[in-house]
């Protein structure tokens, strides 16, 4: 069922980028900041390649809720990995205002890996999405 969100559709730039753009739009619609953020090499897990981004960020909570609600629900099946908040400081010019770092990953089969084309992602019986 997953199979196709997992595929890898491009070659390991063009997956950086995708999972690059999918957090500035994510982080848009949600009103926060993206401070700073720093693309990973990915690691292979056997025929699963991982992309990782470190990303900065900065928001309310109201804001960082909601992007973080946006990358769990992505068809790109992304996960937060690590999650760091904390007060953005700065006094009282900002007080609602949060800073955080987050890991953020998602992972793609590689369908020219040894055994990819047996692969088959699956659910749980009785499990929908």
């Amino acid at each position: 069922q997953y199979e196709d969100y997992m595929r890898m559709k491009g070659s390991v730039a063009e997956e950086n980028t995708e999972l690059n753009s999918t957090l500035v739009l994510l982080a848009e619609q949600a009103g926060v900041v993206l401070v700073n953020t720093k693309t990973r090499d990915p690691r292979d897990i056997g025929m699963i390649k991982e992309f990782s981004e470190e990303v900065e960020i900065e928001g309310t909570t109201n804001g960082l809720a909601q992007f973080l609600h946006g990358a769990q629900a992505s068809p790109q099946l992304l996960r937060v990995e690590t999650l760091t908040l904390g007060p953005k400081g700065g006094g009282s010019e900002a007080p609602d205002v949060l800073k955080g770092s987050l890991l953020i990953t998602k992972a793609v089969i590689v369908t020219n890996a040894p055994g990819a084309t047996e692969a088959k992602v699956t659910t749980p019986a009785g499990k929908k999405k």
